[in-house]
């Protein structure tokens, strides 16, 4: 993509500096990370392609992934509980199949993959309000959080328990977080 404009980005130094011209999308493990400028500038500054790749996946690897989990009903809700854990150094990663409108089974299929990978070690559920129903816990909701219990994984959920699930809730571990996220250990 051409552009006159200049961007922010690591040099090989790890310091910041500004380039114009031409980016592209650096992935890190099929994530896209950074645009880096591929420009005549940029290559006789003999950038270090590598040593920022290592250098960035260090980043990444240094943070903490949490699967966000919860009704589609309070998309909104995940969304922001997305930016608020990116604010604190988390690594969220969401239901984006289900967002994308993806079938049921697809899209449960891929999300139950991202609770039981190994690299994944919280699991947050967003239990909002649903109608009258108060930290609303849905049933695929609950099979992610057993997922999570099976698998070993820290469980929270964003608000108190759900009271029709308390005593599997709390047999399992799961931690209600009472709206504050900070409380998500790390």
């Amino acid at each position: 993509m051409a552009t006159h404009q200049r961007r922010t980005l690591f040099d090989s130094q790890g310091s910041f500096e500004n380039y114009p011209g031409e980016y592209r999308w650096l992935e890190y493990k099929k994530i896209k990370i950074v645009q880096i400028p591929i420009n005549p500038i940029f290559r006789a500054l003999r950038f270090n392609y590598g040593a920022f790749c290592s250098q960035f996946g260090a980043i990444i690897n240094n943070m903490k992934n949490v699967v966000i989990c919860g009704s589609m009903k309070v998309k909104d809700q995940i969304l922001d509980v997305a930016a608020q854990l990116k604010k604190l150094e988390y690594r969220p990663l969401l239901p984006i199949e289900c967002m994308n409108g993806e079938p049921k089974a697809v899209a449960s299929r891929a999300h139950m993959d991202r609770i039981v990978d190994k690299n994944n070690p919280y699991i947050l559920i967003v239990n909002a309000k649903k109608g009258d129903i108060d930290n609303y816990i849905g049933p695929n909701s609950f099979a992610e959080i057993a997922f999570g219990f099976y698998y070993k994984k820290k469980v929270f959920v964003l608000n108190d328990i759900y009271e029709p699930y308390r005593d599997e809730l709390d047999g399992w571990g799961v931690v209600a977080l009472h709206g504050n996220l900070e409380k998500i250990d790390g």
